[in-house]
């Protein structure tokens, strides 16, 4: 995955209007107050809650009203910039740099846990430890990998968008990607070719990235050893989902467990 450091993070929730040129990549999530928020290629206008990734030296225009409340965390990378497309950033995995909106709306019934973790993040910073740490940094990795599963709202039906909607509702596989591609009535080849072109990335790889992402909400907030996490999304062992955890987050889902459930035992 993408390599980062934090290097602040905070609430905020006083008034604020803004043009700058942003100095450092800004994770934020943002619960309410927005009036205006203009980057580029996008112009977004009394906004519910959403979560944004600025890459350094985008030029921003932010208006927040009094009722203002948003987190607003720093980040420094080489592994992130501003997209190619309106309105996209890039990060940049195994050498490759997949697109990803800038901004993308929370649903009401997520706000509470992004606002958790990004709790957690800015006490990290204020109140330093080492499980602190890799928490803060197991939900900065979340927040991009939920933006690069793209637009939460697409108004586009096209079939690399079908395709994308019948694997978020089959994370753990009881369908093969060739026979969802079947339900869209192409072949696996072409459209696999039209699913990258759209969302800059392979069906596979987007599926094991959803799956990853709601395997580190399961170790974070559950009760599951990772044998059972592993067993309900689908993996045919505990050593294929350790692979598949690694390749995607780089390091292993034992680290994890254990900065979130010692003394507990994660066999």
């Amino acid at each position: 995955m993408f390599a980062f450091a934090v290097h602040h993070s905070a609430a905020y929730s006083d008034q604020m209007c803004l043009t700058y040129t942003v100095p450092f990549h800004v994770l934020s999530l943002v619960v309410s107050g927005l009036d205006l928020f203009h980057y580029p290629g996008r112009v977004v206008e009394r906004a519910g809650p959403i979560i944004f990734l600025v890459p350094k030296g985008t030029r921003i225009t932010l208006h927040f009203s009094r009722a203002r409340l948003n987190y607003g965390i720093v980040l420094n990378s080489g592994d992130i910039r501003l997209g190619r497309a309106p309105g996209t950033a890039e990060v940049r995995n195994d050498g490759d740099w997949r697109p990803m909106p800038i901004a993308k709306a929370v649903a009401p019934k997520q706000v509470d846990e992004w606002r958790q973790k990004f709790d957690q993040t800015v006490d990290a910073y204020l109140n330093p430890s080492p499980a602190r740490a890799l928490r803060a940094e197991m939900n900065v990795v979340a927040a991009v990998l939920w933006l690069l599963e793209g637009d939460a709202t697409p108004t586009a039906r096209t079939p690399a968008a079908r395709l994308k909607a019948l694997i978020d509702a089959d994370l753990i596989g009881r369908e093969s990607l060739e026979d969802l591609c079947g339900r869209c009535r192409y072949s696996s080849d072409h459209l696999r070719t039209l699913f990258e072109k759209e969302f800059g990335i392979s069906p596979k790889a987007y599926r094991d990235r959803c799956r990853i992402s709601r395997a580190m909400e399961l170790i974070g907030s559950g009760s599951l050893s990772l044998k059972e996490i592993a067993a309900g999304l689908g993996y045919a062992n505990a050593s294929h989902f350790s692979s598949a955890f690694r390749r995607t987050i780089g390091i292993s889902p034992h680290r994890v467990f254990k900065s979130y459930r010692l003394p507990a035992d994660p066999a």
